[in-house]
């Protein structure tokens, strides 16, 4: 079995144990985390990548060698003695990346500070080993850089202008609604409200470019990660760990009713 394969089977175990129901609402919950869980699988592998830096030595070091650079890291030391004063953690003893990030989601201390919750109530935000508190901070991150629930992440666009680039180049925050897209020579064949705000992007491809609308939840992922790639791979994912639960719930149902 391949190390991603053996990260997958735990990230799939973190999955299961948050999302243990206590309402009737499991497959709402379960789409809910995996959007989070892809991204831990992505920051880290599952905590297999967390860094094996001592963080108070890598914020310090930056401060000093990165003087381009010297008063974002100078903050986020500060920081981090605040965290670690919070946490009751031995500031000597906390291992991160060479930037001085931290835990599965690899959150920098300020983002630390401002995201990680105690999601299971035990005292403690453990963003290490508590699959509860991983996902539900990542999800706090999510949450507060726009997130709606219900409401979609992509849809394929169809480019009926030649002007595409000057579009493109509005950026990727949505400013235009798909009906406003439309009379700009944009549209879509997705079932999805004409009122939603969109941006419109590119992936590249060996056939050329693909266009898509990205609505806020896919901004929401760029916060975390500025990458188009990166946040197109976190909605693939996340989807695909949905259909196949949904796969495995029709199932057992299939099998419970023989």
């Amino acid at each position: 079995m391949s190390d991603d394969s053996g990260c997958e089977q735990k990230g799939f175990a973190s999955l299961a144990s948050v999302s243990s129901p206590r309402t009737g609402e499991i497959a709402r919950i379960f789409v809910l985390i995996a959007f989070p869980a892809v991204i831990a699988l992505l920051a880290s592998r599952y905590g297999k990548r967390t860094g094996n830096f001592r963080v108070i030595d890598a914020l310090s070091t930056l401060t000093f060698d990165a003087p381009a650079r010297a008063d974002y890291f100078r903050k986020e030391l500060e920081q981090f003695l605040l965290l670690a004063r919070e946490q009751q953690w031995d500031p000597l003893s906390i291992n991160g990346s060479f930037a001085g990030a931290m835990g599965m989601p690899q959150f920098m201390p300020t983002s630390y500070r401002r995201y990680a919750i105690d999601f299971n109530a035990d005292g403690h935000t453990d963003l290490w080993n508590d699959p509860a508190d991983i996902i539900g901070s990542i999800g706090s991150y999510l949450h507060q850089s726009g997130w709606k629930e219900a409401t979609p992440i992509v849809a394929p666009a169809r480019v009926d202008t030649a002007d595409w680039k000057a579009l493109v180049d509005l950026g990727l925050k949505p400013t235009l609604t798909l009906e406003q897209w439309k009379m700009r020579g944009v549209d879509t064949l997705a079932n999805v409200q004409v009122s939603l705000p969109a941006s419109l992007f590119t992936l590249d491809l060996s056939g050329g470019p693909e266009f898509w609308f990205g609505f806020e939840n896919f901004y929401a992922i760029l916060q975390y990660n500025r990458s188009r790639n990166y946040a197109m791979a976190v909605n693939d994912l996340a989807n695909e760990i949905v259909r196949e639960r949904e796969r495995i719930s029709a199932s057992v149902s299939s099998n419970g009713a023989q």
